[in-house]
């Protein structure tokens, strides 16, 4: 999805990566201004990493929109030096 006007993108256009399965998490517990901040309302996880596809499906992650990432209960600053 392009994160600044929301329209879907085809192949090998980057944007925000959505996900969107029964094994996707509900919400954060008892915070639902975080909740509403990461899922929308059709049910979609913005991930907050940046990504495009391929014709052929095949996904790859390309860096992040956010710079904090959390990973096991520790804060981690994410920057993606691009060359």
């Amino acid at each position: 999805m392009d994160p600044l006007t929301g329209v879907a993108l085809g192949p090998n256009e980057e944007g925000e990566v959505l996900v969107q399965t029964p094994g996707v998490m509900k919400g954060y517990l008892k915070n639902d201004e975080a909740t509403r901040n990461v899922i929308d309302e059709q049910g979609w996880v913005h991930t907050g990493d940046l990504g495009y596809h391929t014709a052929q499906g095949v996904f790859y992650i390309s860096g992040r929109s956010k710079d904090l990432l959390k990973i096991d209960n520790h804060q981690v600053i994410w920057r993606l030096n691009k060359k």
